[in-house]
């Protein structure tokens, strides 16, 4: 963005500094820009809420229209959505990563502010929600913004390059504790008295499900963040290397726990075509999804 006279415009991570060692991707890319983590403002290092209190905060929501329980009172300071969901098809190949979206309002409204750095940075991420969502080939409109980017700047890595390391920090990643996977990347939503939290994953729920502990696991980390349920959409190759996806919900309270699978169950905006199989534990309900096209923006 381009600020007026008297405008700060500050980038902030919307996550805890403690929890930036989770996204390996983000850090390999950064750190291959020659710029340090100690240069980075994250979320709690700020006071949002004084700041809109004081009519100083102007909020861009990227990727969803909806704020976390706990910025409820941000709202007002809300002036722009940029949401992929409603501005692409309803076809998963044509779904434009939050990346490509702010890259493309930047080409269209400040074309100057894109540097050789910022075009890095911006590619690498589209190219890496590219690869999770297991397509085998990048979308027309993800295509026409990394070409607008690679004529711009000639001297980029070659996408080979960038596909290969940022697997490898994928595979990095796979150390991680429960905890660590399931806030990688975490959506909550809440009608103010049921809290429930959405975690996008890339593995094999049935590699993590069967561990003896699993239970405990997740009971400590929804009694961490007081979440009433957790929803965890699974994104993995199989062997004949097609994309496969998988729902999990868990609750301690069983009661709520079927509901939300009867309403999984009976979606039809768009259908989820799921099937259940078991996995030895009534708190936990788990659906292999027979189309792998339809994601959890959806």
């Amino acid at each position: 963005k381009v600020s007026p006279p008297g405008v700060l415009c500050l980038p902030v991570l919307n996550i805890p500094r403690t929890e930036f060692n989770y996204f390996t991707e983000t850090r390999f890319i950064l750190e291959e820009l020659n710029i340090s983590e100690s240069f980075h403002i994250f979320r709690d290092e700020i006071n949002l809420h004084q700041l809109n209190d004081e009519g100083k905060l102007s909020v861009t929501l990227v990727g969803g229209n909806v704020l976390a329980s706990e910025d409820k009172t941000l709202e007002s300071a809300v002036v722009k959505v940029i949401n992929p969901v409603e501005q692409s098809d309803a076809n998963v190949e044509f779904r434009e990563s939050s990346s490509s979206l702010v890259l493309k309002e930047i080409l269209q409204e400040a074309p100057e502010l894109i540097t050789e750095q910022l075009a890095h940075r911006l590619r690498g991420s589209i190219l890496f929600k590219w690869m999770t969502m297991e397509s085998e080939k990048i979308s027309e409109k993800q295509e026409e913004i990394l070409s607008v980017l690679e004529e711009k700047f000639p001297n980029l890595p070659p996408r080979e390059d960038i596909i290969n390391v940022l697997q490898e920090t994928q595979f990095s990643a796979q150390g991680l504790s429960i905890e660590q996977t399931m806030l990688k990347d975490l959506k909550e939503l809440s009608d103010g008295e049921i809290k429930v939290a959405i975690s996008t994953v890339s593995m094999n729920l049935e590699n993590c499900l069967f561990h003896s502990n699993i239970t405990s696991d997740l009971k400590a980390f929804t009694d961490k963040f007081g979440f009433d349920v957790l929803i965890l959409f699974a994104s993995y190759l199989s062997e004949e290397q097609q994309p496969r996806r998988q729902i999990a919900v868990y609750s301690e309270n069983v009661e709520l726990c079927s509901q939300i699978c009867c309403e999984l169950e009976e979606c039809q905006n768009p259908c989820l075509e799921l099937e259940p199989f078991d996995c030895g534990c009534d708190e936990i309900l788990v659906y292999q999804q027979e189309d792998p096209s339809v994601t959890c923006d959806q």
